[in-house]
């Protein structure tokens, strides 16, 4: 749910005044977007997913658990600490249907990198606590699809009754209006589509029928006027407001693409996986304290938002409606959109045919002018008195109205006006998990999906009507593991389209394109893990993309994790969420097998799902046992055996492919292959140094960054640096010193500017990303991770540059700055630089380089000023550089014990060491400073060089101070 409209909102009869206009200004919007945007190219690949929560509160007392009706001011503080201070904040709050509900989002899209999926399961646990933060003591933040005891008395906290008369907002014999959102879009909606549709909407479900269920099992409703008697069916349970739908929690993804065709081509191949990864992710088994007989909430909601007249859904002759309407507004999709998919358009499109001609003739295609004109057949549902005159050129609210409102299984979303948005599809089948570890495996599961197709260019496509049977049976009990479902046979011919198709047919050639040859029923274990001679399966598929990608290992090692979750949930080794809740209720000595949940079953329930999602109790029936990938390191033979798990039954030789070896942000660059073999000769060469590898985990991040692959260079610079400190001395030591009065000048000016750059870019991009200073982790804000990356590499170069203070010291001949602090602290700033790049190359680590940059900045500025004979007189300062360089000691060891204190997932060896190194030069730099300000009688002839000995640190004679930095 995005950001909403405030105002005073018409009701229907209002409304339906101005559906009319808002048709007319919505088309004429969508137009002027089009127009202005159809032909961008190269927006960048990116996606972020969407994340609703329930607020529960425990009565311990009564053994009860309760919703909670006080997201409203949870939102606001969310929102308030959040984006409205810091625009870069890692997330986003936003509000839901229900009182009790809450939707957080990344706060910035994820990009192209595929080290960015380790950082989905990371963000979303930053949002599980930062709400949490803000609850009491007795309340919970929940991941479940659908509460059970949703609609049952006393089901909300604070308690409110029904209000089934006219004048309530949804009229429900169960569901209070107080548990509605109280932003007006939600009650407006709630009883506009009351009012138009002429009744309550009409939910049931069939009930699972237990050994002691009646049979036939009939409600009665004592406050019924009558509606609910005529509508509830014998062995169903009954459900009549939009709550019931709308209050659960589902999860979704939204991809960027990087143009409208490419849009268009996803959105077309997502669809025919939407009932293969909502029968995977099945976890709504329960609906008004009743255990029913489906697993997935989809045709629950598809009712709830139902609000076509009897005549619209051929009850009655049209008579005062221009339409029969086969679906509800909150349904699969009635058209593909790419060309491709237009011979599989097998479903009556019933369309707005003026709307439809002025689409063709403002320049739009038919396969997208038939797409919107259908969309436009509803009326606006929430329409405010104040956005009912608008700028079509520059607003698009009238077309958003409706569109926002057609709740499909897959949503095409054009760019915002005079935005830098790109164009977008919607993924919204997936019902939420219990854990982020889960929500964030069947997510990347989706983009990786995205990748292949895009990559490869598959072919998914089946009949749209075979597609909406998929759905139907995907909300069966236990479908993952006992439906059969339509899946194409062979992916990888590439698509045809319609027209390409018809030449063929008309030169006589045979074609089985759109023919029951293409696409055979298959269990869901099939089309995910692959059965010889049926289909390869998509964890192999996967797998070899990955193996042909540059991934760094530890991205790899989260990766597997993720599509082992989705390997044995689809072939029935671990359970679905709506499999395991089934279980706990029939294993619970309170169940009498009757199909009732009880207020204890509920709360014992729930109780477990909340010590599962905390991580305070394992349930490896639901997800198994993830490989410990903690600080990146992963036991050899786990990583080994995953991924000979992962490999079978094909391994990488399964059938042809069409393949990429292109990173993943270039992933438009799409050559042919022959043989999946190519991915198996890449996988056998590669697996020994990824296993290797797997332990280290360095990060892939910096790969081909300069000097960064090979430790070598790093190494003999070292090394070429201790022999020119050794010879340097010895070579100059009869011949007269040089003068670099100007190239010193340049010099210090050059390191003063590139210190001045770091420090800003580093503090700026750890303010905008939120970066923590008590601990951040290397994978929590993709784009500001790069940024750091980026200046910290700078950082990095620089110890190079800064080899030149010895140079100069030799040139001048000032021998005796050669120090041994001198040569220890820039020996070992670089080593351990490259290191610190390879393996945590942001981060933690951004404290200690940004501090230094700043104190650089400072010191490099004195040197440069005292090359200056004219300014030497005004330097009084020089002996607070040194006090500013223990400062900076003193606050880069706190900040690195924070990290200790309050763990991150930042590695702790790291931090340990870190603190052992400023230790080293707190000592060192405590001693110089000693030495050089507090003694009143020094020697000009000390050891080591740890004297007030005259000279600049460049070789100017300027009270010859040391150079320590």
């Amino acid at each position: 749910m995005g950001l909403l409209s405030q105002g005073s909102p018409l009701n229907w009869e209002e409304t339906k005044k101005y559906a009319d206009h808002i048709r007319k200004h919505g088309i004429i919007q969508f137009l002027n977007i089009y127009n202005k945007v159809k032909d961008r190219q190269k927006d960048v690949l990116k996606w972020g997913d969407e994340v609703e929560y329930m607020l529960m509160e425990w009565d311990n007392n009564n053994e009860k658990v309760r919703l909670v009706l006080r997201t409203a001011e949870i939102l606001e503080t969310l929102q308030e600490q959040g984006e409205k201070i810091n625009p870069n904040h890692p997330t986003l709050w936003r509000p839901e249907y229900g009182s009790y509900m809450i939707e957080g989002t990344p706060g910035q899209p994820y990009g192209g990198t595929m080290s960015e999926f380790n950082t989905v399961e990371g963000n979303m646990g930053k949002r599980r606590r930062e709400a949490s933060f803000l609850l009491k003591d007795n309340e919970t933040l929940a991941t479940v699809t659908a509460f059970p005891r949703l609609g049952c008395p006393g089901f909300t906290r604070p308690e409110h009754p029904p209000t089934p008369v006219e004048k309530g907002v949804s009229k429900s014999l169960f569901f209070p209006d107080q548990a509605i959102n109280v932003h007006p879009r939600f009650s407006t909606l709630t009883r506009n589509i009351r009012h138009r549709r002429g009744e309550k909407v009409v939910i049931n479900v069939p009930i699972f029928k237990d050994k002691c269920t009646p049979s036939p099992f009939v409600e009665k409703f004592p406050e019924d006027d009558g509606e609910a008697a005529r509508a509830a069916l014998p062995d169903h349970i009954y459900m009549d407001a939009m709550g019931f739908g709308m209050g659960n929690c589902c999860l979704q993804v939204t991809f960027q693409a990087c143009s409208i065709d490419e849009a268009r081509y996803l959105y077309d191949q997502l669809a025919t996986f939407c009932p293969i990864v909502m029968a995977l992710s099945a976890a709504s088994p329960f609906y008004r304290g009743y255990v029913s007989d489906i697993d997935c909430r989809w045709d629950v909601i598809s009712a709830s938002v139902d609000d076509r007249t009897e005549e619209e859904r051929g009850r009655k002759p049209l008579k005062n409606n221009k339409y029969r309407i086969s679906k509800s507004r909150y349904d699969t999709i009635d058209s593909y959109l790419s060309s491709c998919g237009e011979k599989y358009n097998d479903i009556k499109l019933i369309i707005d045919e003026e709307i439809y001609n002025q689409l063709l003739g403002g320049g739009i295609d038919k396969m997208l002018a038939q797409h919107i004109a259908h969309l436009f057949i509803r009326d606006p549902l929430s329409v405010f008195e104040e956005k009912i005159n608008l700028d079509d050129e520059n607003e698009s609210d009238h077309f958003e109205n409706i569109q926002s409102t057609n709740w499909q299984s897959m949503r095409f979303k054009p760019p915002p006006p005079n935005s830098e948005i790109g164009w977008r599809v919607e993924f919204r089948p997936m019902e939420v998990q219990l854990t982020d570890f889960e929500n964030a495996a069947y997510v990347v599961f989706v983009v990786l999906l995205t990748r292949v197709i895009l990559s490869y260019k598959l072919d998914f496509l089946i009949p749209l009507s075979k597609v909406d049977e998929n759905m139907k049976e995907a909300q069966k009990r236990n479908a993952v593991h006992e439906g059969m479902f339509y899946f194409r046979k062979d992916i990888f011919k590439g698509c045809n389209s319609a027209a390409t198709a018809a030449a063929a047919a008309q030169n006589g050639l045979e074609t089985n394109e759109g023919t029951n040859e293409e696409y055979t029923l298959m269990s869901i274990d099939t089309i995910i893990n692959g059965k010889e001679g049926v289909f390869q399966g998509l964890i192999p598929i996967l797998n070899c993309y990955l193996e042909n990608m540059e991934v760094d290992v530890d991205t790899r090692c989260t990766i597997l994790n993720y599509l082992k979750l989705i390997k044995k949930r689809a072939s029935g080794e671990l359970m679905t969420m709506a499999k395991w809740m089934r279980e706990f209720v029939a294993t619970h000595p309170q169940y009498k097998q009757d199909s009732v949940i009880t207020d204890k079953i509920n709360y014992d329930l729930m109780r477990k799902c909340d010590r599962i999602a905390k991580g305070e109790e394992q349930c490896p029936e639901l997800f198994g046992n993830p490989l410990n990938r903690d600080r990146g390191v992963v036991p050899l033979a786990a990583y080994e055996s995953a991924q000979v798990t992962l490999m079978t039954p094909f391994g990488c030789a399964a059938g042809p492919v069409h393949h990429s070896g292109s990173p993943p942000a270039e992933h438009r660059a799409r050559e042919k292959s022959s043989h999946w073999s190519h991915f198996a000769t890449r996988f056998n060469q590669s697996s020994a140094a990824g296993h290797n590898s797997c332990r280290s985990a360095q990060d892939g991040r910096v790969r081909g960054w300069l000097l960064l692959d090979d430790y070598l260079p790093t190494l003999a610079l070292t090394a070429l640096y201790l022999l020119m400190v050794w010879t340097g001395p010895v070579l100059m030591k009869h011949r007269a010193p040089f003068s670099c009065r100007l190239l010193l000048l340049g010099y210090n000016v050059g390191l003063t500017l590139l210190s001045l750059y770091m420090f800003w870019e580093l503090s700026s991009a750890a303010w905008h990303g939120s970066y923590s200073l008590y601990c951040q982790n290397t994978h929590s804000a993709p784009e500001v991770d790069i940024k750091v990356m980026r200046a910290l590499w700078w950082y990095y170069f620089s110890k190079i540059i800064e080899f030149m203070d010895t140079f100069f010291f030799i040139l001048r001949k000032n021998n005796h700055q050669i120090t041994f602090l001198h040569i220890y602290h820039h020996a070992t700033m670089l080593n351990i630089w490259w290191f610190v790049m390879n393996w945590i190359p942001c981060g933690h680590s951004f404290f200690g380089a940004t501090i230094n940059s700043f104190v650089h900045v400072v010191m490099y500025s004195y040197y440069g000023l005292s090359s200056i004979p004219a300014m030497r007189p005004y330097l009084w300062w020089k002996k607070y550089l040194t006090q500013l360089q223990l400062i900076q000691f003193f606050l880069t060891v706190a900040q690195s014990c924070c990290a200790l204190i309050w763990p991150c997932g930042f590695p702790m060896r790291w931090a340990c060491f870190h603190i052992l190194y400023m230790f080293s030069l707190i000592v060192l730099f405590t001693n110089f400073y000693i030495q050089t300000y507090k003694k009143h009688t020094i020697s000009k002839k000390q050891q080591n060089g740890f004297g007030a000995i005259k000279g600049h640190p460049n070789g100017i004679d300027v009270q010859r101070k040391l150079r320590v930095d």
